[in-house]
């Protein structure tokens, strides 16, 4: 039986809600992001992951603080955390809807849950001496970073890390007749799905 799961290039994040507006924190930058397909365990036909993307992503958050991501045209912004070393760290879960149904009572009987992971590490790491930082912003408390006292003439941000999707059920779900062995789709449950990704931004 088929799940209603979307696929990665088009995440929505629907559901997700956030008390925070993207615009309290400070702007790194917008992200050319290109991903690489490192790995899909839970299959092309239940998951149809492409090898190659290429992506844009706003980021916001310098020093030890809040940071946020968020693909550019979408309106889900996964929340994280950011170090003054420059390194990311994002997360979010969503709630995905099946067709799999009990046949005498016709209720759901398998809900899959969708977690997003982003690790990256920006480098020169951010900081509020950087000129990219919105104007007004209060950059008060930040670190200058570990980076820019020797990076005054780079140009530009470079961004590298994984992005990761894990597809399990939820709790107390009976998800089997998703799987191949059973006529389903995917190869097994739980299953991820892993990118590698690179970026850049102005500076």
């Amino acid at each position: 039986m088929r799940s209603s799961l979307p696929s990665l290039l088009l995440l929505s994040l629907a559901g997700c809600d956030f008390m925070a507006s993207p615009t309290e924190l400070p702007l790194v930058g917008t992200f050319s992001v290109h991903g690489t397909l490192r790995s899909n365990t839970c299959s092309y036909a239940a998951f149809p992951a492409e090898n190659l993307f290429q992506r844009e992503a706003i980021l916001r958050g310098i020093g030890d603080s809040a940071a946020k991501f968020q693909w550019v045209g979408m309106s889900g912004i996964v929340p994280g955390s950011a170090t003054a070393g420059g390194t990311y760290q994002f997360q979010t879960n969503a709630n995905v809807s099946t067709n799999v149904v009990d046949p005498l009572t016709g209720q759901p009987t398998c809900g899959l849950i969708r977690h997003t992971q982003v690790s990256v590490v920006v480098r020169p790491a951010p900081s509020s001496l950087d000129g990219g930082v919105d104007a007004g912003a209060d950059a008060g408390g930040t670190d200058a970073g570990d980076g820019d006292a020797g990076n005054a003439g780079v140009s530009e941000y470079t961004l590298t890390g994984v992005y990761t999707e894990d597809i399990y059920a939820s709790p107390g779900s009976d998800c089997s007749p998703l799987l191949a062995a059973n006529g389903g789709q995917f190869a097994a449950l739980p299953c991820t799905v892993t990118y590698d990704v690179t970026g850049t931004a102005p500076r």
